[in-house]
């Protein structure tokens, strides 16, 4: 990719502070909601309760730290949810009139590799949402809310569920991978579509569902235990191995659902990739002090892996395919936590390229320098006009010098500072929200135009009363 190609991909992602978490969550295990020792009251008028207890069908005891839910019909998602006590009671007050599911989880169905709150979510195929609904919450009794009743009720929890998937992902040696990334893939209307991912559990098991009955795609790619994948929904990832043993979806073989029945031992070996550990280190070249909790970014071969650097600032990608990579170090293109604004950051954004192949490659060692600042204001030019949503400063180098572009959101008075600025001679740009509906008049600093002349930045250099002029692209009548 070249510099001009790079900086026109980073700085647009930069602008929206794309979320990279939103598209590649995973199922994780949850914090548990309120137990059932207390009563669960929503902020609503209204006064039914539902108490009740949860007990195992095949022998009648209770079912203690089971999750509780009362779920909507219509749009199958928690309107409220808590743990059983000892008893396997629960209690709700206050619950808005409407008909409800009430679903219980044993405590083993949340446990690490297994769904927290696997929702029957829509993917858009009505036959599918509806038999996907219908699996979710087979066996389990719905109730009335008058918004007035009381309900008492002891719901029967099965001990096995069936419509379930379950395996194991091993590696080298059958050696077992905790925390892979484990899809579940249907034909519907819109094509092969991922329905459903969770995580491995310490002995790389993994059980999903319930699903409806028919045939599916099981599919395990490796990642390390605080890396992320952005791409979750993709159906083709060229690190990925489909059941059995196949890198191409095209040769994968189908798992069939039965009803009432689990689907057992779909076991996938990632050992078909020679995957390689790619590993390093951040730190400040003034200082040698490590960088925790910065973004690292392995971007290539059709696949990103990505993570925050720990306490003393390692990071590392554990199952890499071979291929060309580039090593982008900072949060250019992405945001932490989601949907967050893009973070200021005290150095320059950097990235170079790696070849990676079947060896690790360790010690990756990637030194940040402060850069330079650059601060100043935006004013609107002409009278009446409706301000933009957002504007943002950017300022990119040319070269292909491992810097990549810096970049500032103004806030709401006009005023923007910019920290991390790359090095040598930079263009600043703007750019606004809603897109191409405003232009930049000019740009100036000490008297330069800088919307014809390149600005020169050298280390700690502090560019103050940067002064920008926009206007509407189509001015008012």
């Amino acid at each position: 990719m070249c510099c001009s190609q790079l900086a026109k991909l980073a700085f647009p992602m930069l602008f929206v502070a794309a979320s990279v978490l939103s598209s590649h969550a995973q199922t994780t295990p949850n914090p548990k909601p309120a137990t059932g020792s207390g009563v669960i009251e929503p902020f609503v008028q209204s006064k039914s309760r539902v108490r009740g207890r949860a007990v195992f069908e095949d022998t009648g005891l209770p079912a203690v730290d089971a999750l509780v839910h009362l779920l909507e019909p219509n749009s199958v998602r928690p309107k409220i949810a808590m743990t059983t006590n000892e008893r396997g009671g629960f209690s709700f007050g206050g619950i808005p009139a409407g008909e409800y599911y009430v679903v219980v989880q044993p405590v083993y169905e949340f446990t690490p590799g297994h769904p927290s709150f696997p929702y029957p979510f829509h993917m858009g195929d009505a036959e599918f949402d509806a038999a996907r609904v219908e699996a979710f919450t087979r066996g389990f009794p719905k109730i009335t809310i008058d918004g007035n009743n009381s309900i008492q009720i002891e719901v029967r929890v099965p001990r096995h569920r069936g419509n379930m998937i379950s395996g194991q992902v091993t590696g080298p040696n059958s050696t077992p991978v905790p925390d892979a990334s484990v899809s579940i893939l249907r034909h519907l209307h819109k094509g092969l579509t991922v329905v459903q991912s969770i995580r491995t559990g310490p002995d790389g098991g993994f059980r999903v569902g319930p699903l409806p009955v028919g045939d599916y795609f099981v599919r395990a790619i490796g990642l390390d235990k605080k890396e992320l994948l952005d791409d979750v929904r993709e159906v083709e990832l060229p690190n990925a191995v489909f059941y059995i043993s196949a890198t191409d979806v095209k040769d994968a073989v189908p798992v069939s659902v039965l009803q009432g029945q689990d689907t057992a031992s779909i076991n996938i070996s990632l050992d078909v990739h020679k995957l390689a550990t790619v590993s390093g280190q951040l730190r400040m070249r003034e200082s040698g002090k490590p960088l925790a909790n910065v973004l690292v970014n392995l971007r290539g071969a059709g696949h990103d892996h990505i993570m925050s650097s720990d306490d003393n600032g390692h990071w590392s990608f554990s199952h890499v395919a071979s291929g060309t990579y580039t090593l982008q170090v900072g949060t250019s293109g992405f945001s932490f936590p989601p949907n967050a604004p893009p973070a200021p950051q005290p150095f320059i954004h950097k990235y170079q390229e790696l070849t990676v192949g079947e060896t690790d490659i360790k010690d990756v060692v990637v030194e940040l320098s402060r850069g330079g600042r650059i601060s100043g204001t935006v004013t609107l030019e002409g009278d009446g006009v409706h301000k933009p949503n957002a504007i943002m400063i950017t300022a990119i180098t040319q070269k292909r010098d491992g810097q990549n572009p810096a970049g500032a959101r103004v806030n709401n008075d006009g005023s923007f500072s910019m920290l991390g600025v790359p090095l040598g001679e930079l263009t600043v740009q703007v750019s606004t929200s809603p897109l191409k509906a405003y232009v930049a008049k000019s740009i100036r600093w000490n008297g330069v135009d800088l919307m014809k002349e390149k600005l020169t930045v050298a280390e700690e250099s502090d560019i103050q009363n940067v002064v920008v002029v926009i206007a509407p692209a189509d001015p008012p009548q």
